[in-house]
C-alpha cells in the first residue's frame, strides 16, 4: 500500500491528471498531477473531491417510491418491483422528444 497512482479525472472531457494514492488504513487521497498538460496540478472542485466519491457512506442504496406524486412518505421496495414502478407514475412526455428519453 501506499503507492501512488497517475490517472484522469472521470468529471468532464478535459481530462485533468490526477494522482491518487491509498494509505495504510486504506484512506484514499487525491491531487493534481503537476506534469500532466491539461492542468498542470490544478483541479476543479469536482476533481479535488474525487476522494469523497470512494466509499458507499450517504448513498442512496435502497429503491423507494410513492404512490401518489405529491405524497411525501416513501416505501422501501425490491429491485424487481422498482423498476416497472416509476414508468406509470411519469408525466406525459410530447411525442417528438420521446426518443431523447433514456433510462
Amino acid at each position: 500500500m501506499g503507492a501512488e497512482v497517475k490517472t484522469t479525472c472521470p468529471y468532464c472531457g478535459v481530462g485533468c491528471g490526477v494522482i491518487a494514492k491509498v494509505d495504510d488504513t486504506g484512506t484514499v487521497t487525491v491531487k493534481g498531477d503537476p506534469e500532466h498538460p491539461a492542468n498542470f496540478g490544478r483541479l476543479c472542485s469536482k476533481g479535488s473531491a474525487l476522494a469523497e466519491t470512494i466509499d458507499l457512506d450517504g448513498r442512496c442504496s435502497i429503491l423507494k417510491s410513492r404512490t401518489e406524486r405529491q405524497a411525501g412518505m416513501r416505501r422501501s421496495i425490491s429491485s424487481p418491483a422498482g423498476f416497472p414502478r416509476p414508468l406509470p407514475n411519469m408525466a406525459p412526455i410530447p411525442s417528438p422528444s420521446m426518443s431523447r428519453v433514456s433510462f
